[in-house]
């Protein structure tokens, strides 16, 4: 299944940070998508965009099919991030700090939504679909 819009897909990607374990970082296919958002040695990031279709008409589908629809982004990273091995995340994914109120926080967790926001319009209007 794909998104509603381009947006919709990277914020997904985001969205992630919540399943991210700041204390214990490493690789997981549940969070690898929000750890290469924020993957610090990465400089260059190209991306692209493709409609399946019909995302309004099978929304509501109970069909269990595994056609396509929505859409799809993909993202390619340079340097590659998500580099396995606990060393390579604490250096790359920002580890925890104390904040005011003893609150903790992540650089990582705390910026990712702007770079969401800015890769996520710079797809929609650059990309390929």
């Amino acid at each position: 299944m794909g998104y509603a819009n381009v947006t919709a897909a990277v914020q997904a990607w985001g969205d992630e940070r919540a399943l991210f374990d700041f204390d214990r970082p490493r690789f997981t296919h549940e969070t690898g998508h929000f750890s290469q958002l924020v993957w610090k040695g990465t400089r260059t990031v190209g991306c692209a965009r493709f409609y399946c279709g019909g995302y309004a008409d099978r929304r509501d589908d109970d069909d269990d099919d595994d056609d396509a629809y929505g859409w799809y982004v993909v993202c390619q990273y340079f340097p590659v991030g998500n580099i396995i091995g606990r060393e390579f995340f604490e250096q790359n994914v920002q580890a925890r700090v104390s904040g005011g109120g003893g609150r903790t926080k992540s650089p990582a967790y705390e910026v990712w939504g702007v770079g969401v926001t800015l890769l996520a319009a710079l797809v929609t209007a650059f990309g390929v679909g």
